[in-house]
């Protein structure tokens, strides 16, 4: 709990006034407040003072509580998306694609643009999970290009991580920008065939992208590294 804590001091959250391990954060641009209740170990997204619509959509609250540590990941970037300027109305936590009469995965985050999917956000553990992720994804389309055959409209996606690191909030992303030419492939195995398997690794929170025109870069100086001799 003390590196939850932590977080949430870097996230700008502050114990609630008259209240039992409460700490809340309000994001003056949309008028709108995250909780996080440490006695009950919840998370609660929605702010009840906002008309449903106007909410963080949930499509149930496997991530709105403290059973994962993947759930303060999801914590921190949905924090990371809100402080860039998305809206929180057009943010929908473990979004559900029904299949017949089985449910076919179960999206972290979906950010949607003119009631379109447009970003879709899979978070994963730093080290070995987001790693795994990847590998995944390179092999045979893993968890995310799944999400995108599910709903053709989203224009990129990501595999999110971050963690608390000498009192810095690091945090990495893989990126693929669709191609228009996957929305007429037949299902995600044509589609992980086509994509050349190579991420871009910036482009939606830097400063130099703002909501909605997200810029990818394979490569950014701040990220190069000195060669050391071997």
């Amino acid at each position: 709990m003390d590196d939850l804590k932590k977080l949430l001091k870097l996230m700008n959250f502050s114990p609630k006034d008259g209240s039992l391990g409460i700490y809340y954060k309000t994001y003056n641009k949309f008028d709108y407040t995250i909780e996080v209740d440490f006695e009950n170990k919840k998370i609660k997204y929605q702010d009840e003072s906002k008309i449903e619509d106007e909410q963080i959509k949930l499509g149930d609250k496997t991530t709105s509580n403290f059973s994962n540590s993947e759930n303060f990941v999801v914590l921190e970037c949905i924090n990371r998306l809100i402080e860039k300027g998305y809206n929180p109305k057009d943010i929908y936590l473990e979004y559900v694609w029904p299949l017949g009469r089985k449910l076919k995965g179960k999206l972290d985050i979906l950010v949607f643009k003119e009631s379109k999917a447009y970003l879709m956000i899979e978070c994963k553990t730093w080290g070995k999970e987001y790693s795994k992720e990847k590998q995944n994804t390179i092999k045979n389309g893993g968890q995310i290009l799944s999400y995108y055959a599910q709903d053709r409209n989203t224009e990129f996606l990501c595999i999110y991580t971050s963690k608390v690191e000498s009192n810095n909030i690091q945090y990495e992303n893989s990126i693929i920008k669709i191609n228009d030419n996957w929305k007429n492939l037949a299902n995600m195995e044509e589609i992980h065939t086509h994509w050349n398997k190579n991420f871009f690794d910036s482009g939606i929170f830097e400063e130099d992208s703002t909501v909605y025109n997200i810029k990818t870069k394979s490569l950014t100086l701040k990220k190069l590294k000195d060669l050391t001799a071997q």
